[in-house]
């Protein structure tokens, strides 16, 4: 997929408030309902979040999740990882088992 950046889009137009204009009435245009001249592929957008979730569950140590709790997802490998009642880190126990 071709990555356009804003300094692409200003070869094309003369300004970055005409950009902004010109922006901002096809967001308009989009949300009435036109199309977008973009084709997607969801079935491979969502494989290819799949892979990036399956990298970060087997290769990271530890994902904090806020849900307004303090919930951590902790790899099988990371043994003593704890939080403070405050929801502090302590890392003075932390290990990493191999197998």
């Amino acid at each position: 997929m071709a990555r356009i950046t804003v300094e692409d889009c200003l070869r094309k137009v003369g300004s970055r408030f005409e950009l902004v204009v010109l922006a901002a009435g096809r967001a308009k245009l989009l949300l009435g309902g036109a199309k977008s001249g973009v084709e997607t592929d969801n079935s491979l957008s969502l494989a290819l979040y799949q892979q990036a979730e399956q990298i970060l569950v087997e290769d990271v140590a530890c994902l904090p999740l806020w849900f307004g709790k303090n919930y951590i997802l902790v790899n099988s490998h990371i043994k003593g990882y704890n939080l403070s009642p405050q929801g502090a880190v302590m890392l003075n126990s932390v290990s990493i088992e191999h197998d």
